[in-house]
C-alpha cells in the first residue's frame, strides 16, 4: 500500500523518488571515528560476509509444468524478462537465486550492509574492478560424477573482491563480500 502510495506520488508531482532500505550502523561510526582520530591506521581492506543465501539455490530449470495459480499474473510477474512457462521456483521468496529475477546473495543483502557502510566512510566512487568466485555443483551420471554447468543462477556461495580507487577520505582499498559459508581464508591468496 506505501509503496504505490509513493508511486502515485512521484508520478503526480514528476518527483524523483528512492526506495532503500535503510539500518543505522553505530558500529560504522565508531570505526571512523577511530579512523579519524588516527587510532587503527590507513584502511586497507574492507571483509563483509552474509550467510545467505537461506533459500535453494538451483542449478537447472524446474522441468515439471506446473499450473499458475489462481489470481497470479505471471505475464506482470515476468515483467521484462522473455516468456517461459511458470513454476513456483521462480516467485515468492525463492526468486531471488535466479538470473532473470534477482541479483543473488549480494543484491538482495548487500545493500543492507554495504550502503551504510558507504554512507558512513565516504565511499562515492565505484570499484575499478572485481573479481568472483562461486561454488560449483557435479551430479551423478552412470556412476561418475560430472560437472553441472550453470548458466541460469547464481551459486549457492560466492566471494567477490572489488577494488576501489582512492576516495576523498579513504586510500584506495579493496571490499571482500563473502556468503553462503565462504569464509576469508578462502580468499587470502588473490592476487
Amino acid at each position: 500500500m506505501e509503496g504505490r502510495k509513493v508511486i502515485e506520488k512521484a508520478k503526480e508531482t514528476g518527483m524523483i523518488t528512492h526506495l532503500l532500505a535503510w539500518s543505522d550502523r553505530p558500529e560504522y561510526r565508531q570505526i571512523k571515528a577511530w579512523m579519524d582520530e588516527g587510532l587503527i591506521g590507513n584502511l586497507q581492506e574492507i571483509h563483509n560476509w552474509s550467510y545467505r543465501p537461506v533459500w535453494q539455490q538451483w542449478t537447472k530449470r524446474p522441468t515439471e509444468v506446473q499450473p499458475i495459480p489462481d489470481g497470479f499474473n505471471w505475464e506482470l510477474w515476468l515483467g521484462p524478462v522473455p516468456d517461459m512457462p511458470y513454476h513456483k521456483n521462480y516467485t515468492h521468496n525463492v526468486f531471488r537465486g535466479w538470473y532473470e529475477f534477482g541479483g543473488g546473495s549480494v543484491a538482495d543483502m548487500g545493500h543492507y550492509s554495504l550502503f551504510p557502510l558507504f554512507e558512513t566512510l565516504g565511499i562515492n566512487r565505484s570499484p575499478i574492478s572485481a573479481r568472483a568466485f562461486g561454488t560449483t555443483s557435479r551430479e551423478e551420471i552412470d556412476q561418475v560424477y560430472q560437472w553441472v554447468k550453470n548458466d541460469v543462477a547464481f551459486p549457492a556461495s560466492c566471494t567477490i573482491k572489488w577494488k576501489f580507487p582512492e576516495q576523498e577520505y579513504l586510500p584506495a582499498f579493496e571490499l571482500f563480500w563473502y556468503d553462503g559459508g565462504m569464509k576469508l581464508s578462502l580468499a587470502k591468496n588473490w592476487k
